[in-house]
Formats: structure tokens, C-alpha cells, sequence
């Protein structure tokens, strides 16, 4: 689907789920919050594709700027080239972050319409009595639907079971939630207090002396102590 499409058809779909809201029909909610999730996803997947595109061409600008310093060449307009693309990346990340707010938000819409967890199962194409298997019925219990797709991970398949979250695996909502879920740690208070705190607890001994990195809105990054104090401001020494 075309990026057009895509952009006008969420336009579209938010206003129906918004008519069905307003006036207050349980099963059209349900009905068009699962439509508007599946716009949505079309939404998440060129969302991800492109800020994919933005951040490989600046990893890959930086990398050819510090081999050519090594030999001995500098271009002076690398920088405001780099610059240019960084905010072009960090406005695709953005817009990914966003789209992960909209179905955060609707996947709870659709829940409390009367959407059941097999419901959601079958939206991210998994098996609901394996899903139960993996995750125990008391880990899924009651918890919303928005809390369980993005600590679960429900749409994401990784057939080389790394460990770890590959950008390359086609799974839009995961890509999406994760976005968002970086947003809210990096650019709200409460954000930064939670991460802080589960890093402290899963990792007691290091964090007593670490100090982590944090970008605001400008893009500023801030080094802040195992207190959550600000004790500097992180500066590259390469300035390509």
C-alpha cells in the first residue's frame, strides 16, 4: 500500500472509531478500533522502513567520515551533511514513536469494548493456547492489552531466537511499541525515573557507579548518576 494510501485511509479510520466513540456503540467501538488497528500496522511497518532507511545512511556516512580521517582527509561538509540527515532520522523515529502511541491507545480502546485476549492473539497472528503456554495465565491476566503487546512482544517471530530484537524481522507492532516505549523513557520524568529504577534493580552492582545517557528534545545528550542527577552534558570529540 501506497504511502498516500496508508496516510489518508489512518485519517479515515480515526474518524470512524471517533464517530462509533461518540456515540457510544460498545460493539462498532470494537469493531472499528480493530480496523483502525490493522491501519495502523500498514502505518508502523512504513513508519519503521523509513526511519530504518534514515539511521543506515547516517551510520553509513559516519563510518566512511572516520575512515577518511584516518587517512588524512577532511571534508568540511560532512558535518552539516551529518547533521541534516541525524534530525531527518530523528523526525522518522519520532513519527515511529507516534504511530506506537496510537495503537497503545487503541489496543485498550479496543479491549474494553469487549475484545478477549484470543482476540488479540489472532490480531498478532499467534496461537492464544500457546501464547498461555509461554507466558502463564497469571502473567496475562487482567493486564491491558497495550501492557502485554509490548513487554510480550506478540507480533514479533525471530526464527534465529537471538535474544534480542533484530529491526530487519517484519514486526511492525513490535517495532513501533518499542519506539514509543523509548519516547516515554528518554523524554518524560516519570520515563527516565522507571527506566532508572529497573535498571538498578537488575543490575544492582553495576549501576552503583554507572551513569547513564540521556537526550532530551534538542537532542542534547545528558550523563546523569545512579541518583537520576544531572552531571554533565556528553559532547563528541569527532567533529567529522
Amino acid at each position: 500500500m501506497k504511502p498516500e494510501i496508508i496516510e489518508c485511509k489512518e485519517v479515515e479510520y480515526s474518524i470512524r472509531l471517533a464517530m462509533a466513540r461518540y456515540l457510544g456503540d460498545k460493539e462498532r467501538i470494537r469493531k472499528r478500533a480493530l480496523a483502525y488497528l490493522v491501519i495502523l500496522r500498514h502505518c508502523a511497518r512504513a513508519a519503521h522502513d523509513l526511519s530504518e532507511q534514515k539511521w543506515t545512511a547516517v551510520l553509513n556516512l559516519e563510518s566512511a567520515a572516520r575512515k577518511a580521517k584516518k587517512d588524512g582527509i577532511t571534508c568540511t561538509l560532512t558535518k552539516p551533511r551529518l547533521d541534516q540527515m541525524r534530525t531527518e532520522a530523528k523526525k522518522a523515529s519520532e513519527e515511529l514513536a507516534n504511530v506506537g502511541e496510537k495503537i497503545c491507545n487503541t489496543l485498550d480502546l479496543w479491549q474494553t469494548a469487549g475484545a478477549a485476549f484470543e482476540d488479540l492473539c489472532n490480531f498478532c497472528n499467534r496461537d492464544p493456547e500457546q501464547v498461555k503456554a509461554d507466558l502463564g495465565e497469571e502473567q496475562i491476566k487482567d493486564e491491558p492489552f497495550s501492557a502485554l503487546t509490548t513487554v510480550y512482544n506478540l507480533d514479533y517471530k525471530n526464527p534465529r531466537d537471538r535474544g534480542w530484537i533484530e529491526n530487519r524481522i517484519d514486526a511492525p507492532l513490535t517495532h513501533a511499541l518499542k519506539e514509543h516505549l523509548t519516547w516515554l523513557m528518554t523524554h518524560t520524568e516519570e520515563g527516565r525515573k522507571a527506566a532508572h529504577e529497573a535498571l538498578n534493580a537488575v543490575f544492582p552492582n553495576i549501576m552503583e557507579n554507572a551513569m547513564t545517557l540521556v537526550v532530551d528534545e534538542d537532542g542534547t545528550r545528558h550523563l546523569m548518576d545512579k541518583d537520576g542527577e544531572e552531571v554533565g552534558i556528553w559532547e563528541d570529540e569527532d567533529d567529522y
